[in-house]
């Protein structure tokens, strides 16, 4: 009986049931709406429930979160396993610092010994060049006296040969 008071009741609560429960589940003013394949179990089967949805996205929510929380503790595991390595770099960082500053001063050094080798080498040559002149002029001064004295000699002999003439 289609025009009856508590069918009218009953279909719109049972209407309103079966749209809580089924998230697929068409809007129909009327259960007389519904197709043969709708109401059998296999139609009733296919309907999804709400629960199992809201339930399917709590589950996926959840195996999220899990997979986030265990990616957290990875991200540490993996941060523990490198802060040895991260000491160790900062480490070697500082020693090439170090090493680095001590090739500019090492440079500096060499440059400056550099600049005192070319001033010693030039004051070197200004000194091999003056011994030259004054071995030259030593040399030099070696013949005259050895002329004065071969001169002083033969003024010697000159004087006594004088002196003799004289005595005789």
């Amino acid at each position: 009986p289609k025009n009856l008071p508590m069918r009218s009741m009953l279909e719109v609560l049972a209407l309103e049931i079966l749209d809580a429960v089924y998230g697929g589940l068409q809007q129909h003013a009327s259960l007389d709406e519904l197709t043969e394949e709708q109401i059998s179990p296999a139609g009733w089967n296919s309907l999804v429930p709400w629960y199992a949805a809201v339930a399917g996205h709590r589950t996926v929510a959840k195996r999220a979160e899990e997979r986030a929380v265990a990616a957290e503790a990875e991200a540490a595991k993996v941060t523990e396993k490198l802060a040895p390595t991260e000491k160790s770099l900062v480490e070697e960082q500082s020693k090439t610092l170090r090493l680095q500053e001590k090739l500019a001063k090492a440079n500096q050094a060499h440059q400056a010994v550099s600049v005192q080798l070319e001033e010693s080498e030039a004051g070197a040559l200004h000194f091999r060049g003056q011994v030259k002149h004054a071995l030259s002029d030593f040399a030099e001064m070696q013949m005259r006296d050895q002329q004065s004295r071969a001169d002083m000699r033969e003024l010697d002999r000159l004087i006594k040969e004088k002196s003799i003439k004289n005595e005789d």
